[in-house]
C-alpha cells in the first residue's frame, strides 16, 4: 500500500504557490490538519486542489479511485488481497489529509478483483 504515499520535492519558488493552492482548497472543504500535504499522501492532496479549481470556476468533478485487488499475485509485497486491507491503508490516507465528509463527497471509490 506504499503507492498511496507520495511526496512532492521542488527546487524553486513552486513550493509556495502549491502550498497556497492546497490553503484555499483546505478552507472550501474545511479540512484542518497541522500534517503537510507537500509530504506523505501528495497525490491526492494535488487531485483534491484539482478538484478544487474545477468547482470554483463551475465545472462539476469529482475523483474516481479504483483500487485492485490481487492484482499482483506474484508479488506478495505488492498485492492487495482484500477490501478491507485497502480500507485500512486509505483510512490512515484520509486521516493523515485531515479529509473529512465534506471532502469525502467529492471522492468515490471502486474495488475490483483481478
Amino acid at each position: 500500500m506504499e503507492e498511496l504515499k507520495s511526496s512532492r520535492s521542488t527546487a524553486d519558488g513552486s513550493q509556495e504557490i502549491i502550498k497556497s493552492v492546497f490553503e484555499a482548497m483546505r478552507d472550501r472543504f474545511g479540512i484542518h490538519t497541522s500534517n503537510s500535504w507537500l509530504k506523505e499522501y501528495y497525490q491526492l492532496a494535488n487531485r483534491l486542489a484539482f478538484i478544487n479549481c474545477l468547482l470554483k470556476n463551475k465545472i462539476k468533478a469529482s475523483l474516481l479511485y479504483i483500487y485492485f485487488l490481487n492484482g499482483w499475485p506474484n508479488d506478495p509485497n505488492m498485492n492487495v488481497t482484500s477490501q478491507k486491507a485497502w480500507r485500512g491503508a486509505i483510512d490512515v490516507e484520509y486521516s493523515y489529509l485531515g479529509i473529512n465528509d465534506k471532502a469525502k463527497e467529492y471522492i468515490s471509490e471502486i474495488f475490483v478483483e483481478c
